[in-house]
């Protein structure tokens, strides 16, 4: 399966600090892109007319079995849900190219927060996948998102990030 995300926005450091509300708002600007993908390919389950992916916490998730059972593709994290796409149970992996855009003269790679290439890179990778660290505690202010309604994200996981050099 092909397909194509856009970001346009901040996309700061990680150096240092988690950014957790910076990655969210990633996953918030993805989440119809993805949750379009979800409707429209053919590789993935269709709901019933007039069902659609939003609002499932209203009717009931389908019982299609596994991989797509919801206690397979559901994950509760704080009191947000998460749909991942590439997961260990569907045996996906996943190819990422990334074009990165931004202001300032070609070639100039300066250091700090503005230049620091790797780590903005990293932000948009972890905002990819689901949020990691203390899933129970992990509680973002969000009012543009349904907490029944899941957020459709790309990744479970990836590990550890790492970004070559």
């Amino acid at each position: 399966m092909r397909f194509i995300l856009y970001y346009d926005g901040p996309l700061p450091s990680a150096a240092n600090k988690t950014r957790m509300s910076a990655k969210h708002d990633i996953r918030k600007r993805l989440h119809p892109q993805l949750l379009q993908l979800f409707r429209d390919h053919p590789a993935l389950p269709k709901l019933p007319a007039p069902l659609d992916w939003a609002g499932w916490g209203k009717w009931g998730w389908p019982q299609w079995g596994d991989p797509w059972s919801e206690s397979s593709a559901v994950v509760k994290i704080g009191d947000l849900h998460f749909v991942p796409l590439i997961r260990a149970s569907l045996k996906l992996v996943c190819e990422l190219d990334v074009l990165f855009l931004r202001p300032g003269a070609p070639g100039v790679m300066e250091r700090g927060d503005r230049f620091d290439i790797d780590n903005r890179l990293l932000t948009l990778f972890d905002a990819l996948a689901l949020p990691n660290g203390d899933n129970k505690n992990y509680s973002i202010n969000d009012r543009a998102l349904s907490r029944t309604d899941p957020i459709f994200c790309l990744l479970a996981g990836c590990g550890k990030t790492s970004i070559p050099h």
